[in-house]
């Protein structure tokens, strides 16, 4: 006999049982028993009757054994009892919501118990950022656990990257020195001490700056060192380009000096009637003389 569905009734759904559907069975294949007759009990729905997971409870006669169908009711019953996990909705209260992420996760609606043991020395996060940390984990639902976790991971990866950032830096002031001495060759030691004379006669009534010039990510910087060694050699520099105590010309300095004099004809250098023709000459063999200096 055909049911009639009536439109208007909507049918009563049993929320703890799961819809019943009929499996797909081969072309030809009535039952997965074959031509076995189990023995039913009287009214049991069809759709269940070729259902896979009822097959171990039909022994070799057809027989059901209802001892064995009774004792996997009592243990699904125990699995999914008073611990069953709801998976929460749109509609949960906060306090459905808590539950279920406490169960899944031992996350704790008590964000006192977020205690996260820091040692001072070995940590690379300050206060305010383990106080951040352990706002979210706490905000997300984490655990308390997982918040230490990721206290630790962020700890040490801040820990990797700190000194990979001061391998880089090191790294290239390194080159910078290097660059800096090849360009101030031998005057390079002059070009230093011009350089501590300058912050010494400009800077030393100015303690901030002071204290600026003894970190030596400032006072140790190459391009801060080529600045004020540039300008010390200009404002300390003794006598002439080829003045005693005068070493601190660069080599580029020394081949400007050398171009300018020889590409001046009326340099007393290149008249040997001049008054200055023998001082110019001695000045120009000191040229040549730092010249091969700077080259060796």
């Amino acid at each position: 006999m055909e049911t009639i569905l009536n439109p208007d009734v909507a049918p009563v759904v049993d929320p703890d049982v799961a819809p019943v559907i009929d499996p797909v069975l081969p072309e030809g294949v009535n039952s997965i028993y074959g031509d076995l007759e189990v023995k039913w009990p009287e009214g049991f729905e069809e759709g269940l009757k070729n259902d896979p997971s009822l097959k171990p409870f039909v022994d070799q006669e057809g027989n059901i054994s209802y001892n064995n169908v009774m004792k996997s009711y009592v243990h699904g019953k125990k699995q999914f009892g008073k611990e069953k996990i709801v998976l929460p909705t749109d509609k949960s209260s906060k306090e459905e919501i808590d539950e279920f992420y406490s169960k899944l996760n031992g996350y704790d609606p008590v964000i006192e118990n977020y205690k996260v043991e820091v040692d001072a020395e070995k940590s690379s996060l300050d206060g305010e950022f383990i106080e951040g940390i352990r706002n979210f984990a706490h905000e997300n639902r984490l655990s308390p656990a997982i918040a230490a976790k990721l206290h630790g991971f962020l700890s040490d990866r801040v820990e990797v990257d700190t000194e990979s950032e001061t391998a880089e830096l090191q790294r290239i002031q390194e080159e910078s020195f290097t660059a800096l001495k090849k360009e101030w060759g031998g005057a390079y030691d002059s070009r230093v001490v011009a350089a501590k004379e300058v912050i010494a006669e400009y800077f030393s009534e100015d303690e901030q700056l002071m204290a600026a010039f003894e970190d030596p990510a400032v006072g140790d910087n190459p391009v801060v060192l080529k600045i004020l060694g540039t300008i010390g050699a200009k404002l300390f520099k003794e006598g002439t380009f080829g003045g005693e105590g005068n070493t601190s010309m660069t080599p580029n300095d020394v081949e400007r000096q050398i171009a300018a004099i020889m590409g001046d004809s009326s340099h007393a250098y290149h008249n040997a009637n001049h008054a200055e023709h023998k001082h110019a000459s001695a000045d120009m063999m000191k040229l040549y003389e730092l010249r091969a200096k700077h080259r060796k």
